[in-house]
């Protein structure tokens, strides 16, 4: 307006959808017409297409096979229709998977007949029948006074149902975490609060090898097929020879064991079969169950349905569009899992052989919260001689999709697994295909040629014994020097932490363990490989300059490990802040349901114990608390009461007030302190690596001045104790248990 300055207001906008039917556009200047405007031409091709309706999967109510009458009909319908099948095939009797075919089929066939289908998940599933019912007959009613009347007790009815679906799921949530079920205990509270990804990305555009976004499903099914493929691609030699077939056939109570402690509710392979099917069997259909592991185990022959996975993607992170931003997962039979479970339980003494204390993957007893304390109890033990830690932090590329099957064969022949074990891992890794599912839709079918599939329950203990052949080398080097022990490595799967006590000490590790992971097929990803220097005084800054593959690796003053956050200064306070901002932004995503008036107060608090304060002590245990850090939690326990109550700190009422209103006391920090010495107590009996780092010393004299605060410092401050009355205590699980309650029942205040 008034030409002083040029505005650009008019736009002509397109779908998405349409972007790439746009040809060019050309705008033609000096129109005869009394405007500014200029005319605008562009060539658009259009080609219609009706867009495909997703196919809805129709799925059985699995369920209902742990109730009578489903559970008996399904029983003696599969055997009377295995039976029809087995007198039908009598003639080809000489095919060695005939058995498995007719007992899949059954079992699909009368599962489809006798099941109903699965009801829809309910976006309220504290929503009855009862209320439902109410509902209807509130819609037909046209009188206003009943009309009143039945929403009043529609509301009431829903405040109550709604009451009693939390309560229970809290009280799932508390058992969960008394049987230290971790996993188990996010996965459900993800499920609750609706934070699981949305896996259904996998129908979306994609790019090809030169940055190409893909429109049409054939172009993206092709790429996808070409990439998975091409990621287990390998020159893969012949199969090993295997001299002592050796090995007893499995017995009945070994399969019932290994179905028993499958986890159900899991997706089927390609052969529809679920572990729900093979544990609602009697003893009668077991028994053809273990007829046909015992042919399978007996003479390595796998059937082709048993060989095949499925791949799904799962994006990395949100807006993922090219195939390196997902996460291939294996959907594999069942039954296989069931045979692989067997082999695990009997081999699990041999392989734990092979694979060194400082591994803290997927092994019995042992986790991150282990796997983070390691390297928070060498921190303490250099931080308090001053001496620096140098840390290399490795990230591998794609490293359980890179394992060489031939160098995992040799390295299992080099144990004492028996010679069947072995040849049905070889003809499993061996012979194996694989599609990819893309939407409701699946690529063409192509071959494994390396890694070791993820999903696949032996998969984790074949890693870790491969990894451990890569770093065995390394412990001939000097790490770090605790109680007269070399620790060169701390690892958890393929997330590994190297140390040493020097810049030149680190750089040889680093040069090694590179090399050895080359020649097994792991390649370290240089840019997200981080070095730390850890010390005393962080104002000073420690250049240091570790080279992998002619590339120096970036050094860095923090680094997130096992999902906790590690500094330059050794300290816990960053991670205490993060970890508090994390569940406020928790709280905040829950904060119409936690500020809400519809529920009880009570039951609000145990939706915070359950939900907030999970993320909140994720590995707790592990941390060295300050006064500052033991103030923030503190802090935040009253902030959360205080938004419960819809308490402003604009209202000056005091803490003592929010205590009161809410019938609480500050107790989060008492159950930080609590779970921290029961789980000093359990290191202590348990005489692991934790102990053996917790009870060794460095070989240099401490520095003049007050001791620096250390994770042990915390317990033996607490109980008014010694390290070495603590230790002798802590033997007794019972008297400890006891001491601790003794000791921290002041903590729990209402001021």
């Amino acid at each position: 307006p008034g030409d002083i300055k040029r505005n650009q207001i008019d736009y002509i906008l397109v779908k998405q959808r349409f972007r790439n039917h746009v040809r060019n556009s050309h705008t033609f200047p000096g129109a005869d017409i009394e405007s500014d405007h200029c005319l605008l031409a562009a060539k658009f091709k259009m080609k219609i297409k009706i867009p495909a309706k997703k196919k809805s999967v129709e799925k059985q109510d699995l369920n209902l096979l742990k109730i009578e009458p489903y559970k008996t009909q399904y029983n003696v319908e599969v055997k009377n229709r295995f039976s029809i099948l087995e007198d039908m095939d009598e003639e080809e009797a000489n095919d060695d998977h005939n058995e498995w075919q007719n007992l899949k089929e059954s079992i699909i066939h009368v599962s489809q007949a006798i099941l109903p289908k699965q009801k829809k998940r309910k976006d309220k599933e504290w929503m009855n029948q009862d209320i439902i019912n109410l509902m209807e007959k509130r819609r037909l009613n046209k009188g206003k006074t009943e009309y009143n009347q039945i929403a009043r007790e529609i509301k009431a009815k829903c405040k109550v149902a709604k009451e009693l679906w939390y309560n229970n799921n809290c009280r799932e949530i508390e058992e969960l975490e008394s049987q230290h079920k971790i996993r188990e205990l996010h996965q459900k509270v993800k499920d609750l609060t609706n934070k699981r990804k949305n896996i259904d990305n996998n129908s979306g555009n994609i790019k090809d090898e030169n940055g190409q976004l893909l429109f049409e499903k054939v172009e993206i099914k092709n790429r996808w097929k070409e990439y998975v493929s091409k990621l287990y691609q390998d020159d893969r030699g012949d199969k090993r020879r295997i001299d002592n077939i050796d090995g007893s056939s499995t017995m009945k109570e070994e399969i019932l064991e290994a179905i028993r402690n499958m986890k159900s509710r899991k997706a089927a392979g390609i052969d529809g079969i679920v572990v729900e099917h093979l544990k609602a069997m009697n003893e009668e259909n077991i028994s053809i169950v273990v007829k046909i592991c015992n042919d399978i185990y007996n003479t390595g022959n796998i059937p082709k349905d048993l060989k095949h996975s499925i791949f799904v993607t799962l994006p990395k992170k949100p807006k993922a569009d090219t195939c390196t931003e997902y996460r291939t997962i294996s959907l594999m039979s069942h039954l296989i899992k069931v045979i692989l479970k067997v082999i695990i339980k009997r081999n699990e003494t041999k392989i734990e052989k092979h694979i060194g204390i400082t591994q803290s993957g997927f092994r019995s007893q042992v986790g991150t919260r282990e796997g983070i304390l390691n390297l928070r109890l060498i921190l303490d033990k250099y931080l308090e001689i001053k001496k620096n830690l140098y840390i290399c932090f490795i990230d591998y590329e794609k490293a359980f999709d890179k394992v060489k099957h031939t160098k995992l064969m040799d390295i299992l022949k080099t144990t004492e697994i028996d010679g069947k074990d072995l040849r049905l891992i070889q003809n499993l890794y061996w012979d194996q295909t694989a599609a990819v599912r893309i939407s409701d839709e699946m690529t063409d079918n192509f071959n494994i040629m390396q890694g070791v599939r993820q999903g696949c329950v032996i998969s984790p203990k074949l890693f870790n014994v491969y990894s451990n052949n890569i770093f065995s080398e390394a412990n001939s080097l000097r790490g770090v020097q605790i109680g007269g022990h070399n620790i060169t490595n701390l690892r958890f799967a393929d997330d590994t932490a190297l140390l040493a006590e020097s810049e030149e000490e680190l750089q040889e590790i680093v040069t090694l363990v590179n090399e050895r992971s080359m020649v097994k097929g792991l390649k370290m990803n240089v840019k997200k490989t981080k070095v730390m220097v850890v010390r005393r005084n962080t104002k000073t800054k420690v250049n240091v300059k570790i080279i992998v593959n002619g590339e120096p690796l970036e050094q860095v003053e923090k680094f997130v490990y096992l999902g906790q956050l590690f500094t330059a200064d050794g300290r816990c306070e960053e991670e205490v802040k993060r970890r508090i901002e994390i569940a406020r932004t928790n709280f905040g995503k829950m904060k119409e349901l936690l500020c809400t008036n519809q529920l009880k107060l009570e039951t609000r608090k145990r939706i915070v114990r359950c939900y907030i304060q999970s993320t909140l002590l994720y590995a707790s245990e592990t941390w060295t608390l300050s006064k500052e850090s033991c103030r923030r939690i503190e802090s935040f326990e009253m902030w959360m009461l205080r938004r419960m109550l819809k308490v402003s700190y604009t209202d000056h009422m005091s803490n003592q007030e929010v205590l009161r209103r809410t019938n609480s006391k500050r107790e989060m920090l008492r159950m930080v302190k609590i779970r921290k010495c029961q789980y000093f107590g359990h290191v202590i009996r348990k005489g692991s690596l934790q102990k053996m780092i917790l009870e060794g010393r460095v070989e240099e004299t401490r520095s003049r001045g007050k001791p620096r605060l250390s994770w042990l410092s915390n317990v033996t401050s607490w109980m008014g104790r010694g390290s070495v009355a603590c230790t002798r205590m802590a033997n007794d699980r019972n008297k400890w248990r006891t001491w601790t309650a003794n000791a921290l029942r002041g903590d729990a205040t209402d001021r």
